[in-house]
C-alpha cells in the first residue's frame, strides 16, 4: 500500500502531488482505524474500495489526453435518463413492481430513487450546461444541446422538492457568477431570468395535471414553519447533535454506516436515521483525525479550485468554475444529508480534488497567487 501511494513512478495518480498521495494514504489508514474500533462488516470493505475505484475511474477518464467528455456523459446523461424514465412512466411501462414509484409524497425521485440525490445532481448539470450556455465558442447545435439539458436541469430541480437542493443550488449559482461575472453580460442575466420563470410556469403546469408534484410555495413555506414532528427534528438537528455526541466518546470513529447503531434513533418505519449531516457522519464514523485531514483537503482544493476558475482551466469538457460550484453545492447540501453513501455526493469532491492538484495546474496556481 505504501508503495503503491507514495511512490513518486506509481501508475495510480502518478500526476497528483506527493503531499495528496501522502493525504490519501492516510484517509484509508484512518478508514481501517476506525472499522478496527467500531463494530466490522464486510460492507466497509466494499464501500472502501468502491470509493477507491471510482476515484481512479474519474481519475483515468479526466487525465487521458481529454478525450472523453466527462462532464456531458454525467450530466448529459443525467437529463437524458430522467427524461427516459419520465416518458417510461408516463405511458405506462414503469415497472414498479420491480423498482419504485418515481414520485414519494409530490416529489419526483427520480432514476436515483431518491428526491434529494436527484435535486442535487440537477444542481450540477445546471452550473455544466449554463457555462456551455455562455461560452461563445461552441457551435449552434451544442447551444442548442446546452439550452435543453439547463431547461431539463432547472425543470427537475424544481420538481424535485428537495429544499436543500434548492439552496445547495443557489449557493453554487452565487459562487459560480461570483467568478464567471466577466464573461456575463446584463443580456445573459435577463435570458437566464425568463428561462427560470418559463420552466418553472411550463414544468408545474405539466406535472401539476397528474396531481404528483405538490406546489412548491408550499414546500417554500415548510423552511419557514415545520408542522410534522419530523420535520421539527430535521430542522432542529436532533440527528446531527445525537451523533456528535457519540464522536465524543469515540475519538477514533465508530466504522461507517454504524451512526444509527450507536444513536439508536429510527424512523417511524423503524428504519435507523443517520446524522442527517455529512461532516457529523465523518467525524462519527471515521474519527476525528479522518474529518480534520478531509476538511483540511477540501478546504484547500476549495482555494486552489478558485484560482483556477478565475482564469477559466477547463478540467476535461468541464470549466472549474463549474467543478467549484459544484463543489460549493456540495458542501452546502451536506449540512442536511448523509453524502457518504451516495456515489452522488462524491462526484465534485472528487472533480475538484483532481483538478486543484494536479501537477498540470500547478504553475498557474502559482502564478495567480
Amino acid at each position: 500500500m505504501l508503495v503503491l501511494f507514495l511512490s513518486p513512478g506509481t501508475l495510480l495518480f502518478n500526476r497528483i502531488t506527493p503531499m495528496v498521495r501522502v493525504a490519501m494514504f492516510l484517509v484509508i489508514a484512518f478508514y481501517g482505524l476506525s472499522c478496527l474500533s467500531g463494530w466490522r462488516s464486510p460492507s466497509f470493505i466494499f464501500y472502501a474500495l468502491s470509493g477507491m475505484f471510482f476515484t481512479l475511474a474519474v481519475y483515468w477518464v479526466t487525465e487521458k489526453d481529454d478525450r472523453f467528455p466527462i462532464g456531458m456523459a454525467l450530466f448529459g446523461g443525467f437529463i437524458a435518463l430522467n427524461a427516459l424514465v419520465l416518458l417510461l412512466w408516463s405511458v405506462g411501462l414503469w415497472p414498479l413492481s420491480i423498482v419504485f414509484d418515481i414520485f414519494l409524497d409530490g416529489r419526483f425521485k427520480g432514476p436515483s430513487g431518491d428526491p434529494n440525490m436527484t435535486g442535487l445532481t440537477a444542481a450540477f448539470s445546471i452550473y455544466f450546461f449554463l457555462d456551455r450556455v455562455i461560452r461563445a465558442n461552441i457551435s449552434t447545435t451544442n447551444t442548442m444541446i446546452s439550452y435543453v439539458g439547463l431547461a431539463g436541469g432547472l425543470t427537475i430541480l424544481l420538481v424535485s422538492g428537495s429544499r436543500s437542493a434548492w439552496a445547495a443550488a443557489a449557493a453554487g449559482l452565487i459562487v459560480y457568477f461570483l467568478v464567471a461575472r466577466r464573461s456575463i453580460s446584463m443580456r445573459m442575466v435577463l435570458a437566464s431570468f425568463v428561462m427560470v420563470i418559463s420552466v418553472m410556469v411550463v414544468s408545474m403546469g405539466v406535472f401539476n395535471s397528474s396531481n404528483n408534484v405538490e406546489d412548491v410555495s408550499e414546500r417554500f413555506r415548510t423552511i419557514l414553519v415545520q408542522n410534522d414532528s419530523a420535520e421539527k427534528e430535521r430542522f432542529g438537528f436532533v440527528y446531527t447533535r445525537a451523533a456528535l455526541a457519540v464522536a465524543a466518546d469515540h475519538p477514533l470513529g465508530i466504522g461507517p454506516g454504524m451512526t444509527p447503531l450507536y444513536t439508536g434513533i429510527s424512523s417511524v418505519d423503524g428504519d435507523p436515521i443517520g446524522a442527517h449531516n455529512s461532516y457529523a457522519e465523518i467525524i462519527t464514523e471515521n474519527g476525528w483525525a479522518t474529518a480534520a485531514l478531509i476538511f483540511t483537503m477540501l478546504s484547500i482544493a476549495w482555494l486552489r479550485l478558485y484560482r483556477l476558475a478565475q482564469v477559466d482551466i477547463m478540467f476535461n469538457d468541464t470549466a472549474c468554475r463549474s467543478i467549484l460550484a459544484g463543489l460549493t453545492a456540495t458542501a452546502i447540501f451536506g449540512m442536511g444529508h448523509d453524502l457518504l453513501a451516495w456515489r452522488i455526493g462524491w462526484i465534485f469532491p472528487v472533480l475538484g480534488m483532481l483538478a486543484a492538484f494536479s501537477q498540470r495546474y500547478g504553475i498557474v496556481i502559482a502564478r495567480s497567487t
